[in-house]
């Protein structure tokens, strides 16, 4: 009796790998133009949508199963339409993971604030006229009295700055890392303390 239900569970595994690897196979690259091309998106609005999910994505505010699920129920969908059906879903699926997307690409903040501090006796204390860059990148910008910085226009992503300068009458660097967009609704600056060493 056992021996003969054996090749219906070896079947029945068999089948289960296939469609495991049927559904990675329909998995795209997570990035903005090759997800905006297989979503046939046309509309600069929605261009801007897809490069704001591809960043929260990258910045591990918002799970990639979930951006593949929606991509997958939205895949066999009329061409111009695939886009709007994608939309839906993602915003469905990820309300049910917690995260609130915005239904229209939100005028997110480019922007990332911060500062500058040295410690000294257990006490953060800003460090004025210190140069703070972004990595790879020619932006860069010099700390004001209170150790204060800030970029504008910053593209999405995970951006590493640096800091560097004289603090406490010693040369001093210090980096850290910040992710923009900013959590859901992604309208609020994106903010980096850097602490010299």
């Amino acid at each position: 009796m056992r021996f003969q239900r054996l090749p219906a569970v070896l079947i029945l595994l068999a089948m289960l790998a296939t469609c495991r690897t049927g559904l990675a196979q329909t998995s795209i690259g997570l990035d903005a133009a090759t997800m905006s091309a297989a979503l046939h998106v046309a509309r600069p609005a929605d261009h801007a949508y897809v490069a704001y999910i591809v960043a929260m994505v990258d910045g591990g505010r918002l799970a990639r199963q979930t951006v593949d699920s929606a991509f997958l129920w939205a895949r066999p969908k009329q061409a111009n339409k695939r886009f709007q059906f994608f939309k839906r879903a993602l915003i469905t699926l990820a309300a049910k993971s917690g995260v609130r997307l915005p239904g229209n690409a939100p005028a997110a903040a480019r922007t990332i604030e911060g500062r500058v501090v040295v410690r000294v006796l257990m006490v953060d204390l800003p460090a004025a006229k210190v140069n703070v860059t972004i990595q790879g990148t020619d932006q860069s910008t010099v700390t004001d009295r209170n150790g204060r910085f800030r970029f504008t226009g910053v593209s999405f992503g995970r951006h590493i700055l640096k800091a560097s300068g004289v603090a406490m009458l010693r040369p001093r660097t210090g980096t850290a890392a910040v992710v923009l967009p900013s959590p859901p609704p992604s309208t609020d600056a994106a903010f980096a303390e850097i602490r010299l060493k």
